[in-house]
């Protein structure tokens, strides 16, 4: 990708210099990797480092996330709807390693082995459809407790949970190029449960759709009715620093409906899946008045 926005720019610049003493012992090979880079990589490797949740730094070598990049600018160039999706999209839901709190492996490459040709020819919404159907036949739900299993277990032992299933699907849509995210439900309103499921981009909005579990149509899924009723349905993403120096990442979310806690943007999605409005409280004291901030 070209012309990266100044405001990126910026903005990995400053927090990769700010998160540098927090590399710790990965900093000589973080910057030997760097080096090595050509400029696309390079802005991509730093753009990781910059917002990635430090405990990946630590665990993960350079060589993975370098992989991750090289394969996201691969299938940019590969796949015009790809090519099309504006910086923050191509960022956050195409070239971004970490989609929750699975483990990382390198997968990407093949799984865009295992789908390029399956979605070649294909409309964008024919697609979404087409690598769905791809991880029914690798994937099916079964119950587990474990850490998030990361897409690669998934296709390997042919089973996971909705979490596992999702995160399957978010990586093997987005080894395609196609922009795409986990949404989750920590709690349904009608039982003490929760479950997660993807949504995906074809050019002009988003659109859900059960992993693992595909229908003819996008938009469609057993949790639909239910979903109108979650007490919250939300995606997350990693960033570092101030709301205010990381909105231009956000530039199609209200304010109101996103907020960053603990290195993780939340976004409310809420209203997309059921009926919702707006309440306003005021904080008063002792004497019924409002309290000042």
């Amino acid at each position: 990708m070209s012309n990266w926005s100044q405001k990126l720019l910026d903005y990995t610049h400053s927090q990769f210099e700010k998160r540098r003493a927090s590399f710790g012992s990965r900093l000589a090979e973080i910057d030997e990797t760097l080096g090595r880079c050509g400029e696309e990589e390079k802005l991509l490797l730093s753009y990781y480092y910059a917002t990635l949740p430090v405990v990946d730094i630590g665990d993960y070598p350079p060589a993975l996330f370098l992989e991750t990049a090289r394969q996201a600018l691969a299938v940019r160039e590969e796949f015009p709807w790809c090519g099309t999706l504006p910086e923050h999209m191509f960022l956050r839901d195409v070239a971004y390693p970490r989609i929750n709190t699975e483990e990382l492996e390198d997968c990407r490459g093949l799984f865009h082995s295992k789908l390029a040709a399956r979605v070649k020819g294909l409309t964008l919404p024919e697609a979404i459809l087409e690598v769905n159907r791809w991880c029914a036949e690798e994937a099916t739900y079964r119950s587990t407790d474990g850490r998030t299993a990361s897409p690669l277990q998934v296709y390997r032992r042919g089973f996971g949970r909705c979490g596992e299933e999702s995160t399957f699907l978010v990586t093997a849509l987005r080894s395609v190029g196609i922009a795409a995210r986990q949404v989750y439900v920590p709690w349904w309103s009608h039982c003490d449960d929760n479950h997660a499921w993807v949504e995906a981009f074809d050019g002009e909005r988003w659109h859900y759709l059960g992993a693992c579990e595909p229908e003819p149509v996008l938009d469609r899924g057993w949790f639909t009715h239910a979903a109108a009723r979650a007490m919250m349905v939300h995606t997350r993403s990693f960033v570092q620093g101030e709301k205010e120096e990381v909105s231009f990442l956000f530039p199609d979310t209200p304010l109101l409906d996103w907020d960053i806690q603990e290195g993780v943007a939340v976004e409310n999605l809420t209203a997309r899946y059921g009926a919702t409005k707006t309440l306003s409280v005021t904080v008063v004291d002792k004497a019924g008045s409002p309290v000042v901030g």
